[in-house]
């Protein structure tokens, strides 16, 4: 993969009145924000190519690409580590594999794309363990169902033994930090979703949020204590919702609604910096999808627009 220079003459400063203009661009998605709260890598989609990564460093107000791969996709990074990112790698929706690469200095270093006897296509995985073990949706049988399963980095795949609720479909595996735990979205008969914890020691299941619309597009902080999500709502838009965890996952208190979408406004992905300061998100513009922050610390302030694409 190569590297695109740093946008010159592009500064940014988080005020309202200044927004980073990113040319040739029609959409931005899936904002997010690294431990320390200095960076927040997401994807763009760059007129008629495919999608690209990208890194905007807030601390020293800079954006750069961090590939530039006209036949290849990347889409919705996700931090493994303070210099590590996780997203999905390949020719089309339908070949998207793992992938994971170190950045260093603004620069996308080292990637490796896992591969997959059984083939993944567009269901994700995330890592299970420090060795790059996988956990992802395995289908499976005749009819085709799916079951968690995972790939080891010798190529073989292990089903997971969890008992899921009766008529549930698993997808979207995301695992925290410290490999302790999982995040599960299972989508029932009536087309509702809601999102799990799965306990990787025990294997047990435990509900998180109770909704009769679909939720999904969650993001974990990378202190495990913040998690993030979006839900249909009844007027066509989507609702931003966290819930805060304790150190072993589990929730504290009820869901509490951060962004509502009243008029029909579209949020699909987002996360929360460590310490639950700052919401990061996606917001569908007159100009396409933008970033956008919100301070979770002031109750009187509104959503500071980050990026506004420019075909």
């Amino acid at each position: 993969m190569s590297m695109l220079s740093t946008i010159s003459g592009m500064m940014l400063a988080l005020q309202p009145a200044e927004i980073l203009p990113l040319p040739d661009t029609t959409a931005h998605f899936a904002p997010q924000v690294s431990a320390n709260g200095q960076q927040v890598v997401f994807y763009v989609y760059r007129g008629s190519r495919t999608p690209d990564l990208a890194l905007l460093d807030l601390e020293a107000g800079r954006l750069e690409f961090l590939t530039d791969t006209p036949d290849i996709w990347e889409i919705e990074p996700v931090w493994l580590g303070p210099r590590e990112v996780g997203y999905g790698s390949g020719s089309g929706m339908p070949d998207l594999r793992p992938a994971a690469a170190r950045i260093d200095h603004g620069h996308l270093v080292a990637s490796e794309t896992h591969p997959d006897r059984l083939s993944m296509g567009m269901v994700p995985a995330s890592r299970i363990n420090a060795r790059g073990d996988l956990i992802y949706v395995q289908r499976y049988g005749n009819p085709v169902r799916r079951r968690l399963a995972v790939w080891r980095r010798n190529g073989e795949v292990d089903p997971l033994d969890v008992e899921m609720p009766a008529g549930a479909t698993p997808s979207a595996p995301l695992v925290s930090h410290d490999f302790q735990f999982a995040l599960i979205k299972l989508t029932f008969q009536d087309e509702s979703s809601d999102i799990f914890r799965l306990d990787l020691h025990q294997g047990q299941l435990e509900r998180l949020t109770h909704s009769a619309q679909e939720e999904g597009y969650y993001a974990l902080s990378l202190d495990g204590r913040q998690l993030s999500w979006s839900r249909e709502n009844t007027s066509g838009g989507r609702d931003l919702l966290a819930l805060a965890l304790d150190a072993d996952g589990r929730p504290v208190g009820e869901p509490r609604m951060l962004l509502s979408a009243p008029d029909g406004q579209v949020r699909f992905f987002s996360s929360i910096s460590a310490g639950g300061d700052w919401l990061y998100f996606d917001e569908a513009t007159e100009e396409g999808f933008s970033l956008f922050r919100l301070s979770l610390t002031d109750r009187h302030a509104r959503p500071q627009q980050l990026t506004r694409p420019q075909p």
